[in-house]
């Protein structure tokens, strides 16, 4: 981290920058910024920013080598579950093909939106972004663009289903 940055700073930055399966919550960056806090590893300060009071939080050197250490360690298999794969897992015997067509092809649409919207935070952010954190944006973007071929896929193969 370059800077001292606010939790609500944190969490805006990764969601923009690491988008990938979930968002992440700003209560969940508050609480671990305390845990690290408690551990040492990072030091908060309040300071006034337009008139309203913000806890900033800065890591120590302490924190610094927690990180490197981390970044050390083995790196785990990436687990992508989706919402919409964990529904199609068990569709089949619940709605008609032409209802889960209909599902998959408003999932197209979402996506196709998400990517939309993603583009227009990258026109807006990206002065913001180093390489890294721009790379991992592009991987957010990506992986839906990849959604949206594999369901494509699958919406023309339940099509050619329904015309033999």
């Amino acid at each position: 981290m370059k800077n001292s940055l606010s939790g609500y700073q944190i969490q805006k930055f990764m969601n923009i920058t690491t988008n990938f399966c979930n968002s992440v919550k700003y209560g969940s960056i508050h609480l671990a910024l305390k845990n690290l806090e408690n551990e040492n590893l990072v030091t908060s300060e309040e300071v006034t920013n337009n008139g309203r009071l913000t806890k900033v939080y800065t890591i120590t050197e302490q924190g610094k080598i927690a990180f490197i250490n981390y970044y050390k360690e083995p790196i785990k298999s990436d687990i992508f579950r989706t919402d919409m794969g964990n529904r199609l897992f068990f569709v089949d015997n619940l709605f008609s093909r032409q209802e889960i067509m209909l599902f998959i092809t408003e999932y197209i649409n979402q996506l196709q939106h998400e990517i939309e919207q993603l583009e227009q935070i990258k026109n807006k952010e990206l002065y913001l972004m180093d390489n890294y954190q721009l790379f991992c944006f592009k991987l957010s973007v990506e992986r839906r663009r990849c959604y949206i071929q594999m369901y494509t896929r699958l919406l023309k193969e339940l099509q050619q289903q329904d015309n033999e």
